[in-house]
Parts: structure tokens; C-alpha cells; sequence
């Protein structure tokens, strides 16, 4: 066989081992389409878990303060990973991609606790500076004490809903991170299960079961939202065996 032959039967072939544009092009849309699914059944496992809460706080206001903030957390972290290139799947995402979106959720954060507590501190009533981080230990030690001080159900006063704001913030970034940025859905359970078990921490007999047994719900679905990924079909078995364990449980 002739030297020009062989290299017209060897290029297609090398084109074959490359990635075509448009496989590249879909695995984009696949991987963005499953962190935006991903991203929604969080948001929703969120809201569900957050109405846990309702045993041990008075009203409602707080509930749409903290889902606003989890909606605004949420959303900047998916509109950076909308806009940040994606590679194909074979060769992972880039790491400044898997970085961006958390670091602009604490950003976000910081700048949402920033215009609802302190704005009078901040440059154009957003910017925090040196009287902002004063004013925020302020609050801190002002929500420490009320908390010690009131009883259940407690009435999430200015200092207090500060507080939930850092510990709820922190809980939605952990568990976009988890989720999203480390591809580890099952995991994300963890942060979503700190919450849920804060009216137990303050006392068991407050505890709703019904929350308890809609977040798991909520949880699988996010397991379901992520399917594809390895550990979906183990963690959605250890889920309702949590939620039986806890049916039965004599508490």
C-alpha cells in the first residue's frame, strides 16, 4: 500500500478521536441543563427544610426573608455557572468555573445582610466598611442575647433574623457547593440536615414530622434532579430508610 494511502486512511481516523464541535456544543447544554435541575430541586429541598423552623419562630415574615435570600444565593451561583464556558465532560470544568459561583454567593451574602441590616454604614448603602463589620458583631451579640432571652415560639426580631440570615446563607452556599460545584448531590443532605435538626436541638418535643418526612421528599427529588451521577440510586435507599427510622422512632 502506497505512502498517500495510508495518510488519506489515517486522517479521517485521527478526526474521529477528536471531539466534534458539536458534541462539545451538547455536552455543554447537558451539563448546564443538569447544574440548572440540580440547582432548582436545592432551592425547593431549601424551602421545605426552612419551614422546619415554624416550631420554634413566631409568624411567617421570617420564612420569605430566608427564602429570598436562598433564591438570591442560589441564582448568582447559576447565573455565573449560565455564563462561565463549559468544557466537555471528558476533560471536567475548568477550576476557575468550579470556584466563581460560591464565591460570588458569599459576596452576595455579604452584600444582602449589608442593605437589609447596616446601610446607613455602607458606602452607597451596599458597600460595607470598617462601621459595617462593627455594627455586624453588634448584631451578633444583641441576636446571642435576645435568643437567650425569649421564649418559644421566639419572635425573630432585627438581631435575630441577622443571625439566620449568616447561618442560613452559609447552609445554602455549603450546599450549592456540594451539589453543584463538587458534583456530590447526596452529600448536599448534610447542611439541609443541620437545619432541619434545629428545633430538636432546642427541644425534641417541638419537632414537626411532617417537615421532616416533605424534606426528605424534597431531597430525593434533588438526588432524582442530579441522576446520572454515582451515588443516586445508594443515597435515595439511605433516605427512606432515614424517613422509616424516624416514623418509628418511640421519641
Amino acid at each position: 500500500m502506497s505512502g498517500p494511502d495510508l495518510a488519506t486512511r489515517a486522517a479521517p481516523a485521527a478526526e474521529g478521536r477528536r471531539p466534534p464541535a458539536r458534541a462539545e456544543a451538547q455536552a455543554a447544554r447537558t451539563a448546564r441543563s443538569a447544574e440548572l435541575r440540580t440547582s432548582g430541586a436545592l432551592l425547593l429541598a431549601l424551602l421545605v427544610t426552612l419551614a422546619g423552623l415554624h416550631v420554634i419562630l413566631d409568624e411567617v415574615g421570617w420564612w420569605f426573608q430566608l427564602a429570598f435570600l436562598s433564591i438570591a444565593l442560589l441564582g448568582s451561583a447559576a447565573v455565573i455557572r449560565r455564563l462561565a464556558p463549559v468544557k466537555p465532560v471528558t476533560t471536567g470544568a475548568s477550576a476557575y468555573r468550579r470556584l466563581l459561583p460560591p464565591l460570588v454567593s458569599a459576596v452576595v451574602l455579604l452584600l444582602v445582610v449589608t442593605v437589609v441590616f447596616v446601610p446607613s454604614t455602607a458606602i452607597l448603602g451596599i458597600i460595607p466598611t470598617a462601621e459595617s463589620w462593627t455594627a455586624f458583631r453588634q448584631l451578633i451579640e444583641a441576636g446571642n442575647f435576645s435568643i437567650a432571652r425569649q421564649s418559644l415560639p421566639a419572635t425573630a426580631i432585627t438581631p435575630v433574623m441577622f443571625l439566620l440570615c449568616l447561618g442560613v446563607g452559609a447552609i445554602v452556599i455549603l450546599a450549592d457547593l456540594l451539589a453543584n460545584t463538587l458534583r456530590t448531590p447526596a452529600l448536599a443532605g448534610a447542611p439541609l440536615l443541620v437545619l432541619l435538626a434545629v428545633p430538636s436541638a432546642v427541644s425534641i418535643d417541638i419537632t414537626d414530622p411532617i417537615v421532616f418526612v416533605l424534606a426528605a421528599l424534597s431531597y430525593m427529588l434533588l438526588l432524582r434532579a442530579a441522576a446520572g451521577r454515582p451515588q443516586t440510586t445508594l443515597a435515595i435507599g439511605l433516605a427512606a430508610t432515614v424517613v422509616v427510622v424516624e416514623l418509628n422512632d418511640p421519641r
